[in-house]
């Protein structure tokens, strides 16, 4: 060990359902590429993890939500089909 303090990484991970569907994105990057998983991503320093999540479902997933007190309200109609 360096002596260095380590600086804490948080992650948001987006949980979103249309009846008995849930939305999976999928990798492109080499990171896991092809695989599926929840749309994620680390948080950006003095932003609200709902506005992280917000932002994400839109730059990943071409989806608009709603920040209502906190709590992201998705309006769409149905999930991108790809």
């Amino acid at each position: 060990m360096n002596g260095t303090t380590a600086t804490p990484v948080i992650d948001t991970h987006v949980i979103l359902g249309d009846g008995d569907k849930i939305l999976f994105s999928q990798h492109g990057g080499p990171y896991s590429y092809g695989r599926r998983h929840m749309p994620s991503r680390k948080i950006d320093r003095g932003e609200a993890s709902s506005e992280d999540a917000a932002r994400q479902l839109f730059e990943e997933n071409d989806i608009t939500v709603v920040i209502d007190g906190g709590v992201i309200v998705a309006r769409c109609d149905s999930f991108p089909d790809r």
